[in-house]
């Protein structure tokens, strides 16, 4: 057999497993699999299209690629996949279900996959767009948030589910990404009112997180000040009635945004990696548990840099305030505190052994459980007014293995070099 067509069976034998485990997931019917079989041919078709057009192998190697000069072949590309989805409009208005429209994407944008992958979306649902009939916009638009958001545009990615909504006011997805996007812009009404309208329970982790946050009632700003959530609108005619809490506050509620980030975003494969080396010494339950493991997530945030790309992306719908204190954050790194002080039910003066520099952190459940000596590996950092906080974990650290994780440190280590570290002291003895 000809490598060309070993590389056609290998293609086909990968997406028929996919569309397989992903249609048990999903819960599609038969036609909805069928579908689901369609769109991921469509979406190798694009790519390959794009690889004949830069001449490389495309979908194996990102590295390199001129989007610039892809943008210009793009035109051709849609074109082409344009006029062979032309006779499918019936079989496109099957995305009309939200369960097949997120098997698309889980399909296509899932794991993790590269620009390449999310750009050869982009050109399917372009191509798409005008064959997909009235029933089933709503998710063309909503496949064009998701695009735009995994692409960096946090911005764009609200736009489009907006859109979405207009096709469909009850579409769950739509509302759903749309309330993340209001936490991310401190909007805690606004995401509670979305979530509502989805259906989504108040157990839910994000639903209880955000009525933590709710703000206040105003004391401070006058009916006609610009607003606090940086709309550019007067008080009056935007959220009237409320101002947000303090950013000593709304640091914790800026972390939980950025976890979720970690989370959701592209990061599947190293973030199991992680987990697996968290729980090297357990089972099954403790694979499971480690995928939340707070020194796990932060790892992956801060000597990962995936900071870097939720400022980004992010970013600009983050209030002021909380944008310039995230950037703060990217100047922090993970430092060995010693425990000098312990003021009990207030907090800690520790002292970063690295380079001495000591700092006062309002504890009240660490101060109970702290004592003078301790050493621990953490993340100290500032959550405005001259106040410092305890991020990503507390890493209690032997005696014996202080000059060996200072020596680490140091060397500012990759996430995997810190969760092994770190995770060594669950030996068995």
């Amino acid at each position: 057999m000809a490598s060309d067509d070993r590389e056609i069976d290998d293609a086909g034998a990968r997406l028929e497993a996919s569309v397989t485990s992903l249609a048990k997931t999903f819960g599609l019917t038969p036609d909805e699999r069928d579908t689901l079989v369609r769109i991921g041919t469509w979406h190798d078709e694009v790519q390959d299209l794009i690889s004949v057009s830069l001449g490389q192998a495309f979908r194996r190697d990102s590295s390199g690629i001129d989007i610039d000069y892809l943008t210009a072949q793009s035109p051709v590309i849609i074109e082409t996949m344009h006029n062979e989805m032309l006779p499918y409009r019936d079989l496109l208005g099957r995305l009309g279900q939200a369960e097949l429209t997120e098997a698309v994407v889980a399909l296509c944008l899932g794991g993790d996959v590269d620009e390449p992958s999310v750009f050869g979306l982009q050109l399917l649902v372009e191509a798409m767009s005008p064959v997909v009939p009235h029933r089933a916009r709503v998710a063309v638009e909503y496949l064009r948030g998701r695009v735009a958001d995994r692409m960096g545009s946090g911005l764009d990615a609200e736009t489009a589910f907006e859109r979405a909504l207009a096709f469909d006011p009850q579409w769950v997805p739509a509302l759903e990404w749309l309330a993340a996007l209001a936490n991310d812009r401190g909007d805690a009404d606004r995401a509670l009112s979305l979530l509502d309208r989805a259906g989504v329970s108040p157990d839910d982790g994000l639903y209880r997180m955000l009525v933590k946050y709710r703000p206040g009632n105003v004391v401070s700003l006058q009916r006609n000040d610009p607003c606090w959530c940086g709309s550019g609108r007067k008080l009056k005619q935007c959220h009237r009635g409320a101002e947000p809490l303090p950013l000593t506050t709304r640091a914790s509620w800026l972390w939980h945004k950025a976890m979720a980030f970690v989370q959701d975003g592209p990061w599947r494969s190293e973030i199991f990696e992680l987990a697996a080396e968290r729980s090297r010494y357990g089972g099954d339950r403790e694979m499971f548990e480690a995928l939340s493991d707070p020194l796990l997530l932060s790892a992956m945030f801060i000597e990962g840099e995936v900071l870097d790309e939720y400022a980004y992306t992010r970013g600009p719908l983050l209030p002021a305030d909380e944008l310039e204190l995230l950037r703060s954050w990217n100047e922090v790194d993970r430092g060995l505190y010693e425990v000098e002080e312990v003021h009990r039910d207030e907090g800690l003066l520790v002292r970063n052994v690295l380079d001495g520099e000591r700092v006062f952190v309002p504890e009240v459940l660490g101060s109970r459980d702290s004592y003078v000596g301790m050493l621990f590996v953490s993340l100290v950092l500032p959550v405005g007014d001259a106040t410092f906080g305890f991020f990503g974990g507390i890493e209690p650290v032997s005696l014996q293995h202080r000059e060996r994780v200072m020596q680490l440190l140091d060397s500012m280590p990759d996430p995997f070099e810190l969760v092994s570290a770190m995770t060594d002291r669950f030996a068995p003895p």
